[in-house]
């Protein structure tokens, strides 16, 4: 019984180049700085009204989040493969 590799390690590696992405990235110093004039004060934290209930609820919300989504996918497997 004779076995042959005939096609191991015949294929040339052969990949492509990278892709040249168009756009300005909303950087200041072209044409569309109009568009980005409102970005000196869209994070300032300190000067946010009811900082301490917006950032609680936030906080709240994500680790409510990030705790039910795994509980409710467990029960759901469970249930698929009637365990519970």
């Amino acid at each position: 019984m004779k076995v042959c590799f005939y096609a191991a390690g015949s294929r040339p590696f052969h990949t492509t180049g990278t892709k040249q992405m168009g756009g300005g990235g909303g950087h200041a110093d072209h044409d569309n700085y109009d568009d980005y004039l409102h970005a000196e004060h869209m994070y300032n934290l300190p000067a946010m009204k009811n900082r301490t209930l917006k950032m609680g609820l936030a906080v709240f919300a994500v680790v409510g989040i990030g705790t039910a989504v795994p509980i409710v996918a467990v029960i759901f497997q469970q249930k698929k493969a009637k365990i519970m």
